[in-house]
């Protein structure tokens, strides 16, 4: 089972279930499908990591496009690499004098510093990605790797919605076995991961739960 893209997810939904009035909720399905996978998947499957740099005179710095939930920030200019501490915004030890940061938040669409950098400092910044499938981000690391987990996850929201029990009984176990295996391929994955200093994180604020299971 392969699909490329998120119009061929809604194309194969399509042609499962053999009925047009349906056509127009299948994005509805899909995102109800990602509010489940976000809570039942290894979050690891959507880390990833952006070589950042500051800018001399400046306590700010653009978060990444597709930039979901922050996990961890370090200067990299040591070795080991030295993890900055993230507060809130709003508790920002702020001090308008440049030195090397120390502390980190996230306020709106920046990545904040508590002073302006005193020189040019490469940062590592771990985050969670944004994966939520559209036409303008047709696919994400579920669909490629696990395309059945969209695929049974949809179904079983559509025979719900239509009060099909028996196939939204049928459709659920197959996606949460579809969970299960790739929890199982990721942990098998990350066996061998660096060291806590290197990857430590904080826990991210979790995504509203639209439907509980």
């Amino acid at each position: 089972m392969s699909f490329d893209s998120y119009a061929a997810l809604q194309a194969a939904l399509a042609a499962r279930v053999k009925r047009s009035d349906l056509a127009s909720r299948m994005p509805d399905y899909i995102r109800l499908t990602e509010a489940r996978i976000m809570t039942l998947i290894d979050p690891r499957l959507f880390d990833s990591t952006a070589d950042l740099v500051t800018a001399p005179g400046a306590d700010s710095v653009a978060l990444p496009d597709d930039y979901k939930n922050p996990v961890a920030l370090w200067i990299a200019d040591i070795n080991p690499q030295e993890r900055l501490m993230q507060v809130l915004a709003q508790e920002m030890p702020y001090n308008a004098t440049p030195n090397r940061p120390r502390y980190w938040c996230i306020d709106g669409g920046a990545l904040r510093l508590q002073c302006p950098a005193n020189g040019v400092y490469p940062l590592k910044f771990r985050y969670q990605r944004n994966f939520a499938l559209s036409d303008a981000n047709p696919t994400n690391e579920v669909l490629r790797e696990y395309p059945d987990i969209y695929f049974y996850g949809a179904l079983a929201e559509l025979a719900d919605d239509i009060f099909d029990d028996n196939n939204a009984v049928k459709w659920d176990a197959k996606f949460r076995d579809a969970i299960q295996r790739a929890n199982d391929q990721e942990a098998s994955n990350n066996k061998f991961v660096p060291l806590a200093t290197e990857i430590g994180r904080l826990t991210p604020q979790r995504f509203n739960i639209f439907r509980g299971y």
